[in-house]
């Protein structure tokens, strides 16, 4: 995919999807707060529907939810009851668009490239997903990590099957990055770390390998130690706030898929 039209196209694509993910979003609140996989059948029956302003209920009409226009129109609030919407709407769809544009340009017109770059979309947003989640909530739902791990799964063996990929590569990576945190959580008794951030590193890893792995865990730990720090120099935050890890590692994850020169340059740049 390549010229103007190919990159319009892709980031309104990965745009319209960010708007999806925003839904499931704020939908799967209830998840969040249950370790039951059953939560979220109940969940989508709860919360069936059509879109609407979640503070006076107004269903929202069509030219109300073109991703990024429709907030930029109505100036960021709701058209009947003007209060003020979240940022978080145009934020998820800008970057899912930035993240589409990203993987997919590249992409020259082979069916397998494609279909590895739609992998790779496919888990960048469910890591979108699980950084705004943990953000919100401090808690990463284990079927959005599930559902990672199988878009990963299948990433890795056409990757295997492709293009010689070893397995020992992504079972190192997945060792290395599962056990190091495992051991953080174990020797914390789960103060430093939770065991959802343990969990997700099982399909990141098997993802990158061991050599990418450990540029994740570096680099979410310097972008994380470095955010804590302004947090208590500004005294926004004690050192008794806890902080998510969560999206630390969702976000690095998702540089090292779109733009993975910046994590070189940031772990390049402490070390």
């Amino acid at each position: 995919m390549s010229g103007i039209i190919g990159a319009l196209l892709a980031f309104a694509f990965g745009a319209a999807l960010g708007s999806f993910l925003n839904v499931v979003i704020l939908r799967s609140k209830a998840v969040a707060s249950s370790s039951s996989w059953a939560a979220l059948p109940a969940v989508a029956l709860a919360k069936a529907g059509r879109s609407h302003c979640p503070h006076c209920g107004k269903t929202l009409t069509w030219p109300e939810l073109i991703p990024l226009i429709s907030f930029a129109w109505q100036r960021g609030r709701c058209r009947r009851c003007r209060h003020q919407l979240s940022w978080q709407y145009p934020l998820v769809e800008g970057v899912m668009g930035l993240i589409t544009l990203a993987l997919f340009m590249p992409v020259p017109e082979d069916p397998l490239a494609f279909a590895l770059a739609s992998l790779a979309a496919a888990i960048s947003a469910l890591l979108i997903v699980l950084f705004v989640i943990d953000l919100r909530t401090m808690f990463l739902p284990d079927i959005f990590i599930f559902l990672l791990a199988l878009f990963v799964a299948a990433h890795v063996a056409l990757r295997i099957t492709s293009y010689g990929l070893p397995v020992t590569s992504s079972l190192w990576g997945a060792a290395i990055g599962t056990g190091f945190l495992a051991l953080l959580w174990a020797g914390t008794a789960g103060r430093g770390i939770g065991l959802g951030d343990v969990k997700l590193m099982l399909p990141l890893g098997a993802f990158f390998g061991p050599i990418d792995t450990a540029f994740l865990l570096l680099t979410a730990f310097i972008v994380g130690g470095g955010l804590a720090l302004i947090l208590l120099a500004s005294k926004r935050a004690t050192m008794k706030t806890p902080i998510p890890f969560g999206p630390f590692l969702a976000g690095v994850a998702i540089m090292q898929l779109a733009v993975p020169a910046l994590v070189m340059v940031i772990t390049t740049s402490f070390v």
